[in-house]
């Protein structure tokens, strides 16, 4: 089981303290008949009270902020490495002008192309079946061959 983070365990706190000192404050004031009477419990009580609430708001917030900035990381590294994937060309030349499709796929692509590399599915591919299919080549590896509309 994993504990609550600390600036949760925090505002908690505060929260709790927060209402105390207002019911306590509450308490006094209801106990006294003069105004003289109450105004030390109002400031003591009141203030103290509705200064731990705003610190007890503050935590969680500042909570609520990094774990947001944290899925924020999470889907920037996760761009990052698609962008590397599509991007990077780390296969050998020999392989860059075999054509491949996959089956009930609607383009065509280098072998080593990111888009089917390492898939089964993808077969061997003569341009002139990708016309009979009406393959287009696929946008990412640029693949030669008929252009097919």
């Amino acid at each position: 089981m994993t504990r609550p983070p600390l600036r949760q365990v925090l505002g908690g706190a505060f929260a709790l303290l927060g209402v105390a000192a207002l019911f306590l404050g509450w308490w006094g004031v209801s106990g006294a008949a003069l105004t003289a009477k109450q105004v030390p419990y109002l400031v003591s009580g009141g203030l103290s009270g509705v200064c731990l609430l705003v610190l007890a708001a503050a935590c969680f917030a500042t909570d609520d902020i990094r774990r947001r900035l944290d899925r924020l990381d999470e889907v920037e590294r996760k761009v990052d490495l698609l962008y590397r994937l599509l991007t990077e060309e780390d296969v050998p030349a020999s392989a860059e002008e075999e054509l491949v499709a996959l089956d009930g796929g609607r383009s065509y692509h280098r072998r080593s192309c990111r888009l089917v590399q390492g898939k089964a599915a993808a077969r061997t591919l003569q341009p002139p079946a990708a016309a009979e299919r009406g393959l287009t080549p696929c946008a990412l590896c640029e693949p030669p061959g008929l252009r097919v509309a």
